[in-house]
């Protein structure tokens, strides 16, 4: 074989590595879009900080997913949220799950009775309620975090899936 022969042939194999190496980056790039998403958090409304301790987080895409107390959530935001806050996905600890009894009184939220922790709010908040099937109430890190105390529960269908701190 000559040597022009062997140059063509090793250009049809980098082309074909190349070819192969696009195929495989592709399918991965579809199956995690499909699979994880990646979230962001933005400063808090009218606080010098942010709603939670991270900055950046992997999402599982898992609408169905069953949250407990403490597990980090993505949901889209909605109308009843500041504007920056909808049509975006947002990021914030699930508080209650569906038949927890959440109270709002005296700048304390109570979960089935027990304090769970002062929340210094911006008004006069008092709520009393029960969380509902397929409901979540969901709270910033922040002590001035825009959450459920001010625009209500979320609804299971707006949920993403659970969200792991990236950094």
């Amino acid at each position: 074989m000559s040597v022009r022969g062997k140059v063509a042939r090793k250009r049809l194999l980098i082309c074909l590595v190349a070819v192969l190496m696009f195929f495989v980056a592709d399918q991965a790039y579809q199956w995690f879009s499909r699979h994880y998403t990646i979230g962001a958090t933005f400063p808090g409304l009218h606080t010098e900080g942010y709603c939670l301790p991270w900055r950046m987080y992997l999402v599982r895409k898992d609408p169905q997913h069953r949250f407990v107390r403490g597990e980090l959530i993505a949901f889209n935001g909605d109308e009843r949220m500041p504007k920056s806050f909808q049509r975006h996905p947002v990021a914030k600890m699930v508080l209650g799950v569906p038949g927890d009894r959440i109270e709002i009184r005296d700048d304390w939220v109570w979960v089935n009775g027990a304090p769970y922790d002062r929340m210094w709010l911006a008004s006069d908040v008092h709520r009393d309620f029960v969380v509902k099937e397929g409901h979540y109430f969901v709270v910033g890190t922040h002590r001035n975090a825009v959450d459920s105390r001010y625009f209500g529960v979320i609804s299971a269908d707006a949920v993403i899936g659970p969200a792991r701190p990236l950094f």
